[in-house]
């Protein structure tokens, strides 16, 4: 149940966060006078009807609590693009209807802004803002940049913090960035990252994190390049540690041909406790790794290293890391898949378990039945293990059935089947069905 504190918690925040919405809209706006003679604008509005079945809304273990659900999310988004720039607008409302439990019934959103502005030539600037208001037990990890339509699918992920309850949330990411282009692959660029997150019931998982850095690519000639990307973290959380840290990547990169790369990557991860009882770490890194296309159809990655884990107080380890991945493009198929391992750090969710070590799989697929019709797969699993909170293993699948009925029409039927056994943290098994109808203008 929603409390008036979580909602006065809300007000206090939604005031400050609508200032910051209409102070970037007016520099947006005066941005865009410069070259209104050259603009081009593009707008979809959009409506979706969404029936849910979910037989554990908590994701308890014992007597599970089920429901049906009902969404309605008007929504739409705005392209408006000229000479030197773009602003990309994307809004839905989400109105969330509970049959049997109407004290969870809430209006949630969901918004992003991306804009670019080049100053100068060679001299852009880039702002991206993600904001969501939700009540999902499990917060999906959104991406930064989304991927271009036709990209092959990816699997869908999480945070590994999980809320046992039903409480709204707010998150929002906002990351300008000015960058500078000295030559054909060539660049420098500051970055400045500041993510929130708050919660409606529990205010001690707050958090707020800001992140400055510069990132680069510097070639030597075509075939030799240097790769680097270093950053300043202050974190602040209501009862977790506050820390100050320092990230940075290294990667000296060698171009065999046009469709192979090669590369020696180094990394340093240092985290600085401020106060309580969390002990102060370093991690040292080094990895080689490769890209490569086979085909115009096939590409994949490979990275194979070592973490060197040393912390203040206690014994330091070594430990594996690495990632590999591959993706394919077919007439009637598009897929891709991902195995992971190494450290993982949870800050800023929903359990702020801290450092653990993790290795992971997922996969995803469409396959086109007929030209407007596919079928989908989606699944992925993972190993975890935090000092706090133990072993944890979690796996999902999600297929699902997707017809473009019309042009402005399209329909889904969807299954999602989550499972979390662990031994401290609590254990669970979740099964959703969905479908959903979308009307596009």
């Amino acid at each position: 149940m929603h409390t008036t504190e979580g909602r006065r918690n809300f007000q206090a925040f939604s005031r400050p966060a609508l200032e910051i919405v209409g102070l970037l809209w007016l520099a947006f706006s005066l941005l865009l006078e410069v070259a209104w003679a050259e603009l081009r604008t593009e707008y979809h509005l959009d409506i979706t009807v969404q029936e849910q079945y979910d037989d554990n809304l908590t994701l308890s273990s014992e007597n599970p609590q089920r429901d049906f659900i009902t969404t309605i999310s008007p929504g739409g988004q705005l392209l408006l693009d000229y000479k030197t720039g773009k602003l990309f607008l994307d809004y839905h409302l989400n109105g969330n209807i509970y049959a049997g439990h109407r004290e969870l019934d809430y209006v949630g959103h969901q918004a992003r802004v991306d804009f670019s502005h080049s100053i100068v030539r060679n001299l852009t600037f880039r702002f991206l803002d993600n904001f969501i208001l939700s009540d999902e037990p499990r917060e999906v990890l959104v991406p930064e940049q989304l991927p271009p339509p036709e990209a092959p699918p990816s699997p869908e992920e999480y945070r590994i913090g999980t809320r046992v309850t039903r409480s709204r949330y707010i998150r929002n990411a906002l990351s300008p960035e000015l960058e500078w282009r000295y030559g054909k692959s060539d660049f420098v660029a500051l970055k400045y990252r500041d993510e929130i997150y708050r919660n409606d019931e529990d205010s001690s998982r707050d958090s707020t994190r800001d992140t400055f850095g510069v990132r680069g690519e510097h070639w030597f000639s075509s075939y030799y390049g240097l790769g680097y990307d270093v950053s300043y973290t202050k974190a602040h959380f209501v009862t977790s540690s506050d820390f100050q840290g320092q990230d940075g990547i290294i990667s000296l990169k060698r171009r065999l041909t046009p469709h192979t790369l090669l590369y020696i990557q180094g990394g340093l991860t240092s985290r600085d406790f401020l106060e309580g009882e969390t002990v102060d770490y370093t991690i040292y890194r080094g990895s080689l790794g490769a890209e490569h296309s086979f085909t115009k159809f096939l590409s994949g990655t490979m990275r194979v290293g070592a973490a060197y884990f040393s912390p203040e107080l206690g014994k330091s380890e070594v430990k594996p890391e690495g990632d590999a991945s591959i993706t394919l493009r077919w007439e009637r198929f598009r897929g891709s898949a991902f195995v992971r391992g190494g450290y993982i750090e949870s800050y800023g969710d929903a359990e702020n378990l801290g450092l653990g070590t993790y290795y992971a799989m997922g996969a995803a697929f469409h396959y086109f039945l007929l030209r407007h019709l596919y079928l989908a797969l989606d699944g992925s699993m993972g190993w975890y293990d935090f000092p706090s909170s133990g072993k944890r293993t979690i796996w999902q699948v999600r297929p699902s059935v997707n017809w473009q009925v019309t042009k402005w029409l399209s329909a889904t039927v969807e299954y999602r089947h989550l499972e979390q056994t662990a031994t401290k943290a609590s254990e669970y098994t979740n099964n959703k069905f969905f479908f959903r109808i979308t009307a596009r203008y």
